[in-house]
């Protein structure tokens, strides 16, 4: 019974969070899927969590359902060990459009790396906007 114990405390927490300004929906959204990935995945601790303060309907409908609101997350920024980094081959800078928006489509992604003959970068070709 305590190598189970000791198991389960072991398990890392993963929050689940709707967006920054929680709606009624985002916030009860975030509970069901806390809950249903609780179900199916045994080797994660997921919690539902919020962004921003509830709002009287979403305090309305929690009451109703008899839940506690999801605890405040205020620093909610990604960090680099969160992300999913995937190595994607740098081109030179001498590449047709054509032929980079065609590699980009092939590899999923949005960001090409210009890099030199030595694999340094010198630029970035993107179809995102920054802001």
């Amino acid at each position: 019974m305590e190598e189970l114990l000791t198991k389960a405390v072991e398990k890392k927490t993963v929050c689940v969070i709707g967006h920054k300004n929680p709606d009624t929906d985002s916030i009860c959204s975030a509970i069901s899927y806390a809950y249903l990935k609780n179900q199916v995945d045994p080797n994660l601790h997921y919690v539902a969590a919020r962004a921003g303060q509830v709002n009287s309907e979403t305090q309305y409908v929690l009451e109703r359902f008899k839940q506690d609101a999801p605890p405040f997350m205020n620093n909610i920024g990604t960090r680099v060990k969160d992300m999913e980094i995937r190595e994607v081959p740098g081109v030179r800078s001498n590449i047709s459009i054509k032929k980079a928006w065609t590699l980009m489509k092939s590899l999923n992604v949005f960001t090409l790396p210009i890099t030199d003959e030595d694999e340094h970068l010198n630029g970035l070709i993107t179809t995102v906007r920054s802001r």
